[in-house]
């Protein structure tokens, strides 16, 4: 064991503290990730999200003990029924 952070947990943790209204009758349809730095056993992290416009969301997951970034996201989400909607090919 290496003791540093599965790069997994940072997207679940990052998507796990989004505003439930926002994420209502959304389903996500980008996710681009940014592992900046290695969090370690024992750091303490704290996450944030900014909403930016309706469908788009920042994530960042920093490390409190000195400030910096580990993880960056950005999501972009649908709305669930043209989601589900079929693709008309031409």
């Amino acid at each position: 064991m290496n003791g540093h952070v599965n790069n997994l947990n940072y997207i679940r943790w990052a998507l796990s503290f989004m505003d439930a209204d926002f994420c209502r009758g959304k389903l996500l349809r980008v996710l681009d990730t940014n592992f900046l730095i290695s969090a370690q056993y024992g750091d303490e992290l704290c996450c944030r999200c900014f909403y930016s416009g309706e469908n788009v969301c920042v994530h960042s997951i920093v490390r409190t003990s000195d400030g910096s970034e580990v993880f960056r996201a950005r999501t972009e989400w649908a709305d669930e029924q043209t989601m589900a909607r079929p693709l008309q090919v031409e």
